[in-house]
């Protein structure tokens, strides 16, 4: 029965296929001129319908923004405050709508906006426009009768008054999958109205849907007369909707429709705001998050994986922690085959209870994830229509956070070992009293261990004990049960938080001159540590880094000895030819990257080897070596003797220009790290250093550090960096104090020396 139906169940999971528009070679094979004559003459009338189907939208959408009902449409001039602004917004309109109509369900997502543009800056920026055109099903009729379409539209209204509408289907042009739409004879003075209307038609799937959250702060880089925005839902669907730091509070409107609800959110005067670097908007600035919900019945509404309101007349603002304690006792009760999982542990001896739920994290991800990753390589890769059919029936893949947790615990309690479900929430999102999208709370394990063991649902090079670095040091709710049955109790509680020692990164670096100085030879390795690991981790490796290793260390049958004879060959070919492309291109982005870091053009040679992958444990390092050649942009010729910019080895620095040294916003970062470079470089023969003295530097305070000691050794110059930032939070009133480390950095990245000929 191998070759019917894959043997595995995919849990939690839904796959869409994006395709290219409908043409003829992609119609169904047909068998006789008089069924082709017959079929093309439907398919002319579906597709004359739907076009003027389509083009009777456009001008309804063009009169919904444009129409005789527009709020804005004699209004071009500003208040005298903002005459000196590059550009402002004279109204910001949001739209989105929910409806539900026999077994369709249809949602739209608008946004127009009339900005004044009062300088060259601005001109320049709204010169181009870009977008999706639309989304295609992957059924090429359905990409004719229903899907998602996308409306675009955008008009010139010059000082006196004359408009000139542009034609977008004209006048724009398809690059790498994106529309872009050039605006000529922009001027300053001038006034660009613009909107963007997503409509979307699916079938009804079920009884309960979830659409995606829409969070988002009202103020902007430009300061704005007029904002509304504006929900309209049908019956059945629930809204969840709360203002944050003060942002104007949601109404509902009536509008004379007893199956439709209306409700708007209106402010003006609102300032520009600056989105720097480090900083999380949604902490600080007047927002709004809303999530809307679609349920048959409440009954139904009490099955979403979501808090939603016991009533769909009801705007549900807030989360209490009996509705936290219920949704999570409900969703997240044990159960599970983790049979393979207590096979494996009770075949091994563990020194403590703390190392066997660490290795029971590692099976488990391989288990249950890594392991099947070859095949899914297989099977979008189109070397076989049913690359699963060779793992055993039954066989799971544990793709969600619900269905980890939920497997996870049920082993726990096989081995009688205590733990508390977290409940918390990324920094970047707000307080943790701010629950209202279920979407946004993080969910981990505490394994209540000597010392405990925090852990979450796996990616491929996730460790046991440790967490997202969104999660560090943040407040959160610990769920557990009095008496093993039933999640029954809630506290509040801290997770802990992270230190520069933890999160470390180490580049030791080996360079030599060509014998006639057009160049150098450089290598190096790198180390990273903690949560500095992470994202290298997720850029540089690669399947077969990891999928080999595992299997290695839990001597599990590997897939391409389950794959029969015949077909064995043909998927090793494969998979070893997608590996050396995955590698050559890893290789050009690595190239490219090096370039960016040192601002230059001739990086060449570039060869890199993974020694460490550092992912079973947080302290181990993810370590690779590198070796590449600088031609040319380094170093310059003076005379008998040489410059040499030696400081641009340790990548480009935080080069701050006059706004952002008048900082006002707090300073978020995701976690304290210390970023060490150590630079061997071997002094030709013949010449001296000078200048060792600029490579001598210190500044410290309680926020950061750039520590620099450089020294000759015998026929090597040696320089050590440290670059500090203490903490993942500082007050604005602490931003001079961390400009004295960065700039002290900057000036490092620009320091030379002289090979002085002797």
């Amino acid at each position: 029965m191998r070759g019917s139906k894959p043997a595995i169940l995919i849990t939690g999971t839904s796959t869409f296929s994006n395709s290219t528009i409908f043409t003829t070679s992609k119609l169904p094979s047909l068998k006789t001129n008089s069924m082709n004559r017959y079929f093309y003459s439907i398919l002319f009338l579906v597709i004359a319908s739907v076009s003027f189907a389509q083009s009777n939208k456009e001008d309804n959408v063009r009169e919904l923004f444009w129409g005789p009902d527009d709020p804005v449409k004699n209004v071009m001039e500003i208040p005298e405050k903002w005459q000196g602004e590059s550009a402002v917004v004279i109204y910001k309109f949001e739209d989105y709508t929910y409806n539900k109509f026999i077994s369709k369900m249809t949602t739209t997502k608008s946004v127009r906006q009339r900005i004044k543009l009062l300088d060259q800056a601005a001109v320049e920026e709204f010169s181009e426009f870009s977008f999706t055109n639309r989304f295609k099903s992957s059924n090429w009729i359905g990409n004719l009768m229903a899907g998602e379409k996308h409306i675009v539209g955008v008009k010139v209204i010059k000082p006196d008054g004359s408009e000139n509408v542009i034609n977008v289907a004209e006048e724009s042009v398809e690059v790498d999958g994106e529309t872009k739409l050039a605006i000529a004879n922009l001027e300053i003075g001038d006034i660009i109205d613009y909107y963007s209307y997503i409509e979307d038609l699916q079938p009804v799937m079920g009884t309960i849907e979830i659409y995606d959250p829409v969070e988002e702060t009202l103020a902007e880089v430009y300061p704005v007369m007029n904002y509304r925005l504006q929900l309209l839902t049908d019956n059945k669907f629930y809204l969840n909707f709360r203002s944050f730091n003060g942002a104007p509070e949601l109404k509902e409107i009536d509008n004379n429709k007893n199956s439709k609800r209306l409700f708007v959110l209106e402010a003006q005067d609102i300032a520009k705001r600056d989105f720097p670097n480090w900083y999380y908007p949604l902490v600080e600035l007047p927002s709004v998050k809303f999530q809307v919900y679609y349920a048959v019945n409440n009954k139904n509404a009490d099955y979403a994986m979501a808090f939603i309101s016991e009533d769909e007349d009801i705007v549900k603002k807030e989360v209490s922690r009996e509705e936290i304690l219920n949704l999570y006792d409900t969703r997240f009760r044990p159960a599970g085959n983790y049979g393979e999982v207590e096979d494996y542990l009770k075949a091994h001896e563990y020194a403590s209870d703390a190392k066997m739920v660490q290795d029971a994290y590692y099976f488990m991800r391989h288990y249950f994830f890594t392991r099947y990753i070859e095949a899914s390589l297989v099977q979008d890769s189109k070397i076989s229509n049913d690359a699963f059919k060779y793992y055993s029936r039954g066989s799971t893949i544990i793709d969600s956070q619900k269905r980890f947790v939920q497997m996870f615990t049920a082993l726990l309690k096989e081995f009688d070992i205590d733990y508390e479900i977290v409940v918390g929430k990324n920094r970047f999102d707000g307080s943790l009293e701010d629950i209202l999208i279920e979407q946004n709370v993080k969910t981990l394990l505490k394994v209540k261990t000597e010392p405990p063991v925090y852990i979450e649902y796996f990616d491929p090079h996730s460790v046991a004990g440790s967490f997202s670095p969104h999660l560090d040091g943040t407040d959160i709710y610990l769920l557990s049960s009095q008496k093993r049955k039933k999640i029954d109790q809630i506290d509040l509680a801290k997770l802990p938080a992270t230190t520069v020692a933890d999160n470390v990164s180490e580049a030791n670096m080996s360079v030599s001159l060509n014998q006639d100085f057009s160049g150098m030879s450089v290598s190096s390795v790198n180390r990273f540590f903690g949560h500095e690991k992470t994202e290298e981790q997720k850029d540089r490796l690669y399947f077969a880094d990891y999928v080999y290793e595992d299997y290695d260390r839990f001597q599990t049958e590997r897939y391409l000895d389950m794959v029969k004879n015949k077909e064995k060959d043909q998927f090793q070919k494969e998979l070893n030819s997608l590996s050396d492309k995955i590698r050559e291109r890893q290789k050009e982005h690595f190239q490219e990257r090096l370039s960016r870091a040192f601002d230059l053009e001739g990086i060449e040679n570039y060869d890199y080897q993974i020694n460490k992958t550092g992912r079973y444990g947080f302290t181990e390092a993810f370590e690779f070596s590198e070796e590449y050649d600088i031609e040319n942009g380094l170093i310059k010729k003076a005379g008998p003797n040489y410059i040499l910019e030696i400081g641009r080895l340790i990548g480009q620095q935080i080069s701050l220009n006059a706004k952002q040294r008048d900082r006002k916003e707090n300073i978020y970062m995701a976690y304290p790290r210390r970023l060490k470079n150590s630079i061997r470089f071997q002094i030709p023969e013949g010449f001296v250093v000078e200048g060792l003295e600029k490579l001598n530097v210190s500044t410290e305070n309680e926020t950061g550090a750039f520590i620099s000691q450089a020294t000759v050794e015998g026929n090597e110059l040696v320089i050590n960096t440290t670059k500090e930032y203490r903490h993942n939070y500082e007050p604005n009133a602490n931003w001079g104090k961390m400009m004295e480390f960065l700039d002290e950095a900057d000036n490092f990245y620009n320091a030379k020396i002289l090979l002085k000929k002797q």
